[in-house]
């Protein structure tokens, strides 16, 4: 105690302060330390996508995004309970689509083009995600490029930002989609029945 005193007098508070942060170290294990400051930030973290923790600050940010996102394209607020509960499984399946589906399927080796994105818009493979919102379709109900077209040269022009947020969802959307439909695919080639499958496969329906 009277060393710690000299310290303090001579050195000041702040010397003191190090050396018994240096004693509480000695006394207590770091590890216990480290594991108690990993528990007290977790308990604001709503999952973990393929190791990743996703605090509930971030979560909350891309269900906002969602709700927004979901307005502009039905006309409607997330007012509702279902709606609400929607948009949050909106919202969680998007980012286990960014953590987890697209890069395994990235590191599986295949890969959505540029020029393979730019068609899925507004060229000959238009993606099954912009047919089915509607928000493209022209005054007879058909799908319009010319409605896509539009909206990508003028959505910089959208001072709200909500434009967007819509641009960088379908971008995304679109995308992922993509890679699901090649991962399948992947799959569906890879898939082959023999002879005795099939026969044994027979015999189990007929029994």
């Amino acid at each position: 105690m009277a060393a710690l005193e000299t310290i303090r007098t001579k050195f000041g508070i702040g010397a003191s302060l190090i050396i018994a942060f240096g004693l509480l170290l000695f006394l207590v294990n770091p590890s216990d330390i480290i594991q108690t400051v990993q528990s007290a930030s977790s308990k604001y973290d709503v999952g973990k996508i393929n190791g990743k923790s996703v605090s509930y600050q971030d979560f909350e940010q891309e269900v906002k995004q969602f709700s927004d996102i979901r307005e502009m394209i039905t006309g409607q607020s997330s007012s509702s309970e279902q709606a609400q509960k929607q948009t949050r499984e909106m919202a969680w399946n998007n980012l286990v689509d960014r953590y987890l589906v697209v890069p395994t399927i990235e590191n599986a080796g295949l890969r959505v083009g540029k020029q393979e994105q730019i068609d899925m818009f507004i060229g000959e493979e238009i993606s099954p995600v912009l047919l089915s919102m509607g928000i493209f379709n022209d005054k007879d109900g058909n799908f319009s490029v010319d409605a896509v077209r539009d909206f990508l040269e003028n959505v910089s022009d959208d001072e709200t930002g909500r434009g967007m947020l819509l641009r960088n969802y379908l971008q995304n959307a679109v995308r992922s989609n993509r890679f699901n439909e090649k991962y399948m695919s992947l799959f569906g080639a890879a898939s082959y029945v023999n002879s005795l499958e099939t026969k044994n496969a027979m015999q189990e329906n007929n029994t």
